[in-house]
């Protein structure tokens, strides 16, 4: 491994994942950017599937990127820390996510250090994967114990919603909690033009993995065709499961969907951007989810939403004002909603219009400077 020598002070971020696509790594890379422009400096430390260590420089070496093979062993991972902590002032560490062992091996070599680095946990999933019970399906015994003893290590615990939070960590960490949303650049994420598409043009943004609920489309589809509605759905999205995807997209063909249901793949924001304004309904069909980045994108852009009601989504939508939210894997009721909203434009048009009003509140401008000051006093403590 290369030296790595500046005497910048440097947040250390760490994340499971980061070279791929997903909503919580395009997020991670969004507040980066943002971070870099406020004057701070980073290293970004990631698990990927390369073998060798890799180190990249960028923003004149006040970004460093960090990619460690996710099997190698864990005493090289403690070397490659060590190295960088050693070497370099880090005076503020984020931890994205639980990331077993790697996040109890981070909290022991901070907190071993002459002067301890605070550490700040940030909770990007649904709050629902701390619960005793998804904990004892998890068929590790000591699962919540672990979970204790990281975020015993914590300055602070930052998430996304209250909404799901297990009452063990709410008792026991009552004061270090922090409940800070996703924002939405409202400058970015706004609509060009009226949305006065004829098309039932309804968008699916989301990885194509199975607990995005892609199954559900097919019951959703048969709904809506039986009701002599014309429309397309078009899948927006990458995929890391290729047999899973084969499967759905034959589901799709034998049920003889194929003018319906579409996959368009990945899309960047611009391209994003232009099918929300195409786009008369957005739907989310996740069996979990954080807060939900792309309803929060569609709000801004005036597009009603039809979504489960998993994790901080109610956050996003008030039921009936800008959307409706739908008791999990509830596929009739489902089909139900979205239907009265592309056979009533008058119903569509006012909730678009309550939208953008109601996501108003997570405006990047209001929400980020929460997050500059919870960085800038432990950084200056």
């Amino acid at each position: 491994m290369d030296k790595i020598f500046i005497k910048n002070k440097y947040i250390l971020r760490f994340t499971e994942w980061y070279d791929s696509i997903g909503g919580v790594q395009l997020s991670t890379k969004e507040h980066n950017k943002r971070l870099l422009k406020k004057g701070f400096s980073i290293f970004q430390v990631y698990l990927s599937d390369n073998k060798k260590t890799k180190i990249n420089y960028s923003h004149g070496k006040t970004f460093i990127e960090v990619s460690i093979y996710r099997y190698c062993e864990i005493s090289n991972f403690d070397k490659i820390l060590k190295e960088i902590t050693k070497q370099n002032n880090i005076s503020l560490a984020l931890l994205n996510g639980l990331c077993f062992p790697y996040s109890l091996h981070i909290c022991k070599i901070l907190k071993s250090k002459e002067e301890p680095v605070p550490i700040i946990y940030h909770h990007h999933q649904s709050n629902s994967v701390l619960s005793d019970t998804t904990i004892k399906l998890s068929n590790e015994n000591d699962l919540k114990q672990k979970i204790i003893t990281i975020f015993d290590a914590m300055s602070h615990l930052v998430f996304l919603s209250e909404k799901e939070l297990p009452l063990y960590i709410l008792k026991k960490y009552r004061s270090k909690i922090k409940i800070i949303p996703d924002d939405i650049d409202l400058d970015y994420f706004k609509p060009v033009s009226s949305m006065n598409s004829k098309e039932n043009i309804i968008l699916f943004p989301a990885r194509i993995t199975p607990n995005k609920g892609h199954e559900d489309l097919l019951y959703i589809c048969n709904y809506l065709r039986q009701k002599g509605m014309t429309f397309k759905i078009l899948c927006i999205g990458p995929t890391n499961d290729v047999d899973f995807k084969k499967s759905v997209k034959t589901l799709v063909k034998d049920q003889f969907l194929e003018n319906n249901i579409l996959f368009v793949g990945s899309k960047s924001l611009d391209e994003l951007k232009q099918l929300y304004n195409k786009g008369k309904v957005v739907i989310s069909l996740s069996r979990t989810e954080g807060m939900g980045k792309v309803l929060q994108e569609a709000a801004a852009m005036k597009v009603p939403v039809v979504s489960y009601g998993t994790g901080g989504v109610s956050d996003v939508i008030k039921n009936g004002v800008n959307g409706y939210i739908i008791p999990p894997l509830n596929k009739k009721y489902f089909a139900r909603s979205l239907y009265s909203i592309l056979i009533n434009e008058e119903r569509r048009q006012r909730m678009a219009k309550n939208a953008r009003k109601f996501i108003s509140k997570y405006n990047s401008k209001i929400i980020f400077p929460e997050i500059i000051e919870l960085y800038q006093n432990l950084m200056v403590n």
